[in-house]
């Protein structure tokens, strides 16, 4: 039997997952007739085309553009839900016992206040993961390009927010030049309401971007992280301290952060013992399952059945869940993982 087989029904976690990227292509077209949005188009297949980076993507910031598609049609508590249930829903029949979803505030419609807005995407993750039997938190994202002051508000809603699911603070958006310093006290804004942190950092831009995240911001993860190979210094800090790694690896390809999927430094940060988590990142824009991350993996670097445990497990225990959660939804994931190995002979 092949490790194709394990990989689909493998039970998955995945950590970095953007709400505003993984709308279903026929909800958006759903809610902006329901809204009355003009998309420049009502047929799926070219809005599709429109969401989705083709070959000639040059950039991040290129990559990005599709996100002013799926936010606009995000700006009601109804569609918030819907979207939110409907990931938790996807992500299920792909064998997800535990998410987090993350997403920002401030690139939604006006209409709603952020904390309504927290409010309907909690009620949707916690709804569908309550019927599916997935464990599904948020993280709020401040976004980097903005004045430090509205990535200070979001951290403040994130610490008040934590009832309703929210586990984590992060900045998100184009990266250069904006680096993780500029936030530093969102981030402490967040630490001291004993909130988790996690950063993006070094997709477009260098490690010294990773190094500011994690000495400046103090983020508990990293990521993408693409460009962490690049300071074999900082690679040793980020491995010795088991900082997690969010690789995602298609939308890296996509934003031309690394060039091919064989140029990804992951089989380099697997072999040198740093905690990767394997991430989607966009399931809509980057047309992705974490499955298909998982078989690119195993197709591009060569990742073993032994491996595809280890990636199992670290995605389970990076989860910002309190340690008796997180352990026992790993125990549970290895367990499953270890009867279909032996089930498929591997």
């Amino acid at each position: 039997m092949s490790i194709a087989q394990l990989i689909d029904r493998i039970p998955k976690a995945d950590i970095h997952l953007h709400l505003d990227g993984s709308v279903r292509p026929e909800t958006i077209l759903d809610l902006a007739q329901e809204q009355g949005i003009d998309l420049g188009t009502d047929d799926k297949d070219e809005l599709i085309a429109r969401v989705m980076p083709d070959e000639n993507c040059e950039s991040l910031e290129e990559y990005l553009q599709a996100f002013g598609i799926t936010c606009s049609v995000m700006g009601t508590a109804d569609a918030l839900y819907r979207v939110a249930y409907e990931l938790v829903e996807d992500c299920a029949n792909d064998q997800h016992t535990y998410l987090e979803v993350r997403w920002a505030t401030r690139v939604l419609p006006l209409g709603l206040t952020p904390q309504q807005m927290v409010e309907a995407v909690w009620s949707g993750l916690r709804d569908a993961g309550e019927k599916y039997n997935v464990v599904a938190r948020q993280i709020l994202c401040g976004m980097r390009h903005e004045d430090p002051k509205y990535g200070i508000e979001t951290a403040e809603l994130a610490v008040q927010s934590k009832h309703l699911g929210v586990v984590a603070y992060d900045i998100a958006g184009a990266e250069a030049p904006f680096p993780p310093s500029l936030h530093q006290e969102s981030f402490k804004i967040a630490a001291n309401g004993l909130l988790r942190t996690t950063c993006h950092a070094g997709e477009a831009a260098g490690p010294d971007f990773i190094r500011q995240a994690i000495i400046d911001a103090g983020s508990e993860r990293i990521g993408h992280g693409t460009h962490l190979f690049e300071d074999p210094a900082l690679l040793d800090y980020v491995v010795d301290r088991q900082i997690p790694i969010e690789v995602c690896l298609t939308s890296n390809v996509q934003t031309k952060a690394t060039q091919s999927f064989e140029a990804h430094p992951l089989r380099t940060y697997l072999d040198r013992g740093a905690k990767v988590v394997l991430c989607t990142d966009n399931r809509t824009v980057s047309g992705v399952s974490l499955a298909d991350e998982f078989h690119r993996a195993h197709q591009y670097h060569k990742v073993t059945v032994d491996e595809l445990r280890t990636l199992t497990a670290s995605a389970f225990e990076s989860a910002f869940l309190p340690l008796e959660e997180r352990l026992a939804l790993r125990e549970t994931a290895l367990r499953k993982f270890d009867a279909l190995r032996k089930k498929l002979s591997l």
